[in-house]
């Protein structure tokens, strides 16, 4: 048991790391594509920075910023991994938004779970999987456009992109399971492979005792036999 939670506790840490440095360059291709796609809006002749720019700089930064000061501060632990799942969804929201809801861009979320999986921890993918649920109906009632690239969308659009959303995650939740059923196991084999070990060690240092007290009493008895 204690093999296996140094196993996945190295495993969570490790992934942290690999998100933090992924919402990272999330955080700058967002502000790259809100700089190529709309750079400036335009009132006659003057211009201002666009929004999109100011949302991918500004709320970007609000979306990784948490989930990295975790990551540095708290790593391996259970609120870290829901932080950056949160983040992850949030940032696939963003990338969606400033792309004018592509449908290409969605793809963005069913990658997040697959990344998320990495974890072998299905909770956070329930986590995830929430915050998409969520910023479908709220956006898909509020600003469809901005996710689904039309302001014409049936008012239960969202069912259709939660059930591919679960639909991966049934697979994925089986296959973590799989997993951390073959990281117990091995940690297990290696747990008896230790205690192997321990016992050989133990049981050849009681030989090599036995064995140095045998030739001193040999000794002392070719000894008394001498005189």
């Amino acid at each position: 048991r204690a093999n296996f939670q140094t196993s996945i506790n190295t495993l969570y840490k490790r992934t942290d790391f690999l998100f933090g440095l992924l919402l990272a360059i999330e955080w700058l291709a967002g502000i790259a594509v809100s700089l190529v796609i709309s750079p400036l809006t335009w009132a006659g002749r003057e211009s201002n920075v666009h929004l999109h720019v100011w949302m991918a700089l500004i709320l970007g930064s609000i979306i990784v910023s948490y989930p990295l000061f975790l990551i540095k501060t708290k790593p391996g632990e259970s609120v870290t991994r829901h932080a950056v799942a949160i983040a992850q969804m949030l940032m696939s929201a963003l990338l969606i938004h400033l792309t004018g809801g592509r449908i290409e861009t969605h793809f963005h979320i069913f990658g997040s779970l697959a990344f998320l999986a990495f974890y072998r921890d299905w909770r956070v993918l329930i986590s995830a999987s929430l915050i998409v649920v969520a910023d479908h109906i709220l956006r898909g009632i509020y600003y469809p456009q901005s996710i689904y690239g039309t302001d014409l969308v049936q008012p239960w659009r969202w069912l259709e992109h939660a059930w591919w959303v679960i639909f991966e995650d049934i697979f994925l939740i089986f296959a973590i399971r799989g997993n951390t059923d073959d990281m117990f196991q091995a940690a297990a084999r290696e747990a008896e492979l230790e205690t192997t070990r321990a016992n050989i060690e133990q049981l050849v240092e009681v030989k090599t005792e036995q064995l140095y007290l045998s030739e001193k009493r040999t000794q002392a008895q070719f000894l008394v036999t001498a005189r």
